[in-house]
């Protein structure tokens, strides 16, 4: 942002430089020969320091257009990563879950299986205190 009102400052000042330079020439005690003699001189000076500001921006805007294209590829490969890492996570989820299932289905199993066996070896018990 500061370079845009550095551009516009820039531009301001080489403008205000050409209507002052011009005013004070057309005011000036000098003869009319002389006053466009250095009218001319002045206007391919200014000229020349506005080629090399707009030549120096436009440098400037083909820097910041690379360091544009660099900075999103940079940001498409770490999108890239993100959405991979994300993947990994969801499938170790996915994985982790499943497991969790498989656990705690084999320990109901194996609770419903004693509770069943259970019963059987009271009633052995029992059956054994009667004889």
């Amino acid at each position: 942002m500061a370079d845009n009102s550095d551009g516009g400052f820039l531009s301001g000042l080489i403008l205000g430089g050409l209507i002052g330079a011009a005013v004070g020439m057309l005011y000036a005690p000098k003869s009319g020969e002389e006053t466009r003699s250095e009218l001319r001189e002045r206007s391919v000076e200014l000229r020349g320091r506005a080629e090399d500001l707009a030549e120096e921006a436009l440098k400037r805007a083909q820097e910041l257009q690379e360091e544009a294209k660099r900075l999103q590829v940079e940001a498409r490969k770490w999108q890239e990563r993100g959405a991979a890492a994300l993947e990994e996570q969801r499938i170790r989820l996915e994985e982790a879950i499943e497991e969790g299932q498989k656990a705690a289905a084999k320990t109901r199993d194996e609770m419903t299986g004693k509770k069943e066996e259970a019963p059987k070896k009271g009633t052995r018990k029992a059956a054994a205190k009667k004889a």
